[in-house]
């Protein structure tokens, strides 16, 4: 802009949003974010900052298109990142809400995202003296069916990405090492027990701890084909077949003959509190 010339108007305030959602990645093609598919592998997280020139240099590419001169470049360039005062650029930060000096963010691919969609909730810290400083978010996305985008307004250190917290969870315990089942359920006591309140887990020394829910693939005994659990067989049990959780409970002295055992105590026996998994982002070079 030559010295003494008018400033430009003002943009319109839809052009400006835009603009806004252009600095959080929102129109840039995915393979310009993850350039090889070998950087993001299944059941993997990757944590990023997103270069301010890179910002700019995204802006300068929108405004390209309306150029028909060197003296329409050298209004852009005076306008998108002025040497003194906000120019186009911080205008654009302002309207997507950014009000740190860094975005940064995280992309996550998981066959949990397809699991979890709609209701997963992500919570994003920074890394400050306590550990536990929030950031705000500023774009949380799926991308694909198992590909999760956050964007957040400062540095990220730690994500906490959780199930939705409404609602009762049941669920059963998966193998940890290949000569475990592929689902079973670890027992709890249902009464008060001498240094054991109801609800603790028996310990693993009783045999009867682990209730095996499916010993291998193609296991039908507590499973329907379609993988629906059959309740009252895992609960009770059928003569003369499978033992259920009943029994395996009397054996390990943690109900009696003639307690009850209805559907509160299976509830008890398969409830979940909501899965959760922590991410945390080396620290800088």
């Amino acid at each position: 802009m030559s010295p003494g010339a008018a400033p430009p108007p003002p943009l319109p305030a839809a052009l400006v949003d835009w603009l806004g959602q252009l600095v959080l990645l929102g129109s840039v093609p995915f393979d310009h974010l993850v350039a090889d598919d070998d950087l993001l592998p299944s059941e993997s997280v990757r944590f990023f900052t997103v270069d301010r020139n890179w910002q700019a240099a995204l802006l300068d590419g929108a405004f390209s298109i309306g150029r028909l001169g060197s003296a329409d470049t050298a209004l852009d360039r005076a306008t998108l990142v002025p040497a003194t005062g906000p120019g186009l650029l911080d205008l654009a930060l302002g309207a997507a809400g950014v009000s740190a000096a860094v975005c940064s963010g995280f992309l996550m691919r998981s066959e949990a995202v397809s699991g979890w969609w709609p209701g997963l909730r992500v919570d994003a810290y920074a890394q400050g003296a306590s550990g536990d400083q929030t950031l705000p978010v500023l774009r949380l996305k799926r991308l694909a069916p198992t590909l999760l985008f956050g964007l957040f307004d400062g540095v990220l250190a730690q994500v906490v990405v959780h199930e939705p917290p409404q609602g009762v969870h049941f669920g059963l315990d998966t193998r940890k090492a290949p000569t475990d089942p592929l689902l079973h359920r670890t027992l709890r006591h249902l009464a008060p027990a001498p240094g054991a309140p109801a609800g603790t887990a028996l310990p693993d020394s009783d045999p009867n701890a682990s209730f095996v829910v499916e010993q291998q693939a193609g296991d039908l005994t507590f499973l329907r084909n379609n993988r629906v659990v059959k309740v009252n067989r895992l609960a009770m049990g059928e003569a003369p077949g499978p033992v259920g959780m009943r029994r395996h409970l009397i054996e390990a002295g943690a109900l009696a003959e003639g307690d009850p055992f209805t559907s509160a105590e299976v509830a008890l026996e398969l409830v979940e509190g909501v899965d959760l998994v922590t991410f945390v982002a080396d620290p800088p070079a």
